[in-house]
């Protein structure tokens, strides 16, 4: 695998239902290397800070698993989720149900060496997670699969897993002690 193209972009205000929404999901491709931080790319920003970036989301597998892009290291920290913003840039109100439906979500990395990236750059996985708990399964938990206990409990004991998550799942178990 290599990264196809690296895309930036900066909050913007739209028109969306006859109301003003600060969004910045509009990104656009670079021609160059970026610099990656525990937060972000250079040249990127996030809107809503409350559901997007941070520690844990710092970039857009398996839960735990580490890779190597240019001079950067990463972890996968959890699946990506849509928001109603992504109808904002498709101009399709019905685009999350259909994004959450086709099973391919992707996923976040947290930034665990900061570095450098470019489009070319190999991706290269450098450790296997442990816990066994994939982006797959935590996006089932939380859209069609709320009742298998077994695999809620996978998920609230993950050390990877955000914390926002394990707390999700916990509030779904049966008995929250077992």
């Amino acid at each position: 695998m290599r990264i196809v193209s690296l895309s930036v972009g900066l909050p913007r205000e739209v028109e969306w239902h006859g109301r003003t929404v600060l969004t910045s999901i509009f990104k656009a491709p670079v021609d160059r290397r970026l610099r990656v931080t525990t937060l972000n790319f250079e040249g990127d920003e996030q809107s809503d800070l409350s559901v997007h970036g941070g520690v844990d989301k710092a970039v857009h597998v398996r839960i735990g698993d580490r890779f190597r892009v240019g001079s950067a290291e990463f972890v996968a920290t959890q699946p990506r989720m849509p928001c109603y913003k992504l109808g904002i840039r498709f101009g399709r109100p019905d685009i999350v149900k259909r994004f959450l439906q086709s099973g391919r979500t992707g996923f976040y990395f947290a930034v665990t060496l900061e570095g450098e990236v470019g489009a070319g750059d190999p991706i290269e996985r450098i450790a296997r997670a442990d816990e066994g708990l994939t982006v797959a399964d935590v996006v089932n938990l939380y859209t069609v699969d709320a009742e298998n206990q077994e695999l809620l409990r996978r998920a609230t004991r993950s050390s990877i897993l955000p914390e926002g998550w394990r707390d999700y799942f916990r509030k779904r178990l049966w008995d929250p002690d077992a």
